[in-house]
């Protein structure tokens, strides 16, 4: 299936306005006021709204035990998550739209699972709901990663990092912030088993910190 963010909405249960119901000239300004109370402007509110109404009707059925995310794949999720998120003049404004996206499972966190960390960095995708806030680490280094859990959220483009904090209320640390706060601590809690290595390995990192 084609990745647009039309057929992402679809798969969400959106319903699309039929092709040719107004005449592909006339401007929107021409369109009476009452026909938005019907149909969103494509716009990441209107985006947002789509997908809100698709979750109320989708409660409503006998469906409601499972998710309508879950029939999302990974590909998916990322083209709603770049649209949503992306620098384009496009803002969200209004707080209860940005209450509506928390709860989106778009957002990718990294895993406590260190040992997969070696060869890559790995991620789930997760709603921006929690009792703390996530993190997010400005200028993060693939380094820095590694040693990051399922309280720090990815993101690629400093745009995005300001979009996270604004949007769902990420808390933005700064490099020494985050291995002052994180990483420095797991120095404290080296084990008496280690290898010399182990603890090489631990010191290296800060080293190559500084």
């Amino acid at each position: 299936k084609e990745l647009s963010l039309s057929n992402v909405l679809v798969s969400l249960g959106a319903r699309e306005l039929l092709s040719g119901v107004f005449p592909m000239d006339l401007p929107s300004s021409s369109m009476p006021e009452e026909i938005w109370l019907y149909i969103q402007k494509p716009t990441k509110e209107g985006v947002v709204r789509t997908i809100e109404t698709a979750l109320r009707r989708h409660r409503s059925s006998s469906l409601a035990s499972s998710s309508l995310f879950d029939s999302l794949n990974n590909a998916q999720k990322m083209v709603l998550y770049s649209y949503l998120l992306k620098k384009d003049g496009d803002e969200i404004e209004q707080e209860s739209i940005k209450a509506t996206l928390k709860t989106f499972p778009i957002f990718r966190a990294y895993t406590n699972d260190l040992s997969n960390k070696a060869a890559t960095i790995v991620h789930n995708f997760v709603t921006g709901l929690t009792q703390m806030s996530y993190f997010v680490v400005k200028d993060a280094t693939s380094y820095d990663k590694k040693y990051m859990n399922d309280e720090f959220l990815c993101y690629d483009t400093f745009q995005e990092r300001e979009r996270l904090v604004s949007y769902i209320g990420c808390v933005s640390l700064t490099r020494c912030q985050f291995w002052k706060r994180f990483v420095l601590p797991q120095l404290e809690e080296v084990k008496e088993n280690e290898t010399m290595e182990e603890v090489r390995m631990r010191v290296d990192a800060i080293n190559n910190m500084l």
